[in-house]
């Protein structure tokens, strides 16, 4: 009695696992389209016209829209231009001592005395020799 009922609960297990894989095997193959109907209507003279004529207007305004955007460059470039020759104008010379005025826009034009060679030359020095202290520091670590 004890094999018998061992047998028949192998038996019975052996059946249920065998029916499980085969649901679990189960595949669903799906057809993927690319967005367009397998069917597609013929189209008429007039939709092919339609057609046409909406990519003729989409150019039309590409056309436009790069004309536009030129001739607001070429509209931005006369007042750089403009504006440049403004600052080289503004150049003034008081007393022998040349100045320089310069318009900001949130003080307005500001009078500055533009450096001489000399001068300018002498910034330049004290500002590398400044820039070489600071290197030096950094490699060394030390303050002198």
């Amino acid at each position: 009695m004890r094999y018998t009922s061992i047998l028949l609960l192998a038996i019975l297990i052996f059946a249920f696992t065998e029916c499980k894989k085969l649901k679990r095997q189960k595949v669903i193959y799906v057809q993927k389209t690319n967005g367009q109907n397998q069917f597609a209507k013929q189209l008429s003279a007039y939709d092919v016209c339609k057609m046409e004529c909406r990519k003729v207007r989409d150019t039309l305004s590409k056309q436009e829209y790069i004309e536009q955007l030129r001739q607001e460059l070429e509209e931005a470039e006369m007042m750089l231009k403009e504006r440049e020759s403004e600052d080289i104008a503004k150049k003034v010379t008081i007393d022998g001592e040349d100045y320089t005025v310069k318009h900001d826009d949130n003080k307005g034009p500001t009078l500055r005395k533009s450096p001489s060679r000399f001068e300018h030359l002498k910034m330049a020095a004290a500002k590398a020799a400044e820039t070489g202290n600071e290197l030096k520091n950094a490699v060394t670590g030390s303050d002198s």
